[in-house]
């Protein structure tokens, strides 16, 4: 499954982990955050449009503090993509979904670099 929702106890083995042998993206969203929920669907899309390649992780911050501090998450929606267990690039806010698609695909490019 491209989409998991991921809690505190599951994110170390399903992001840290897994974003060893492919690039994890964490949407640190909420379920009152209108742009949060704008923003999923197309997240999703580009996720499954690359199934196999990347894995989409939502953290509900209301659920999970402590992810949402571990990782200085200021507002949401708040996107981070993690490559063997890092932090490598990030974006808050709605955006575009050609910007969307961007960011997976440098994400996926810079994978493949490594």
């Amino acid at each position: 499954m491209p989409v998991l929702d991921v809690s505190e106890r599951s994110f170390d083995p399903l992001v840290l982990d897994r974003s060893t042998v492919m690039p994890v993206v964490v949407d640190f969203w909420a379920p009152w955050c209108g742009p949060c929920m704008a923003l999923t669907p197309l997240l999703e899309a580009a996720t499954i449009a690359r199934t196999g390649e990347v894995v989409l992780a939502k953290v509900d911050i209301d659920l999970c503090p402590a992810l949402w501090k571990r990782y200085e998450v200021r507002t949401v929606p708040a996107v981070k993509a993690f490559r063997h267990r890092e932090v490598v690039a990030e974006f808050t806010g709605i955006q575009p979904p050609d910007a969307v698609q961007a960011f997976f695909d440098e994400l996926l490019a810079s994978f493949a670099r490594a």
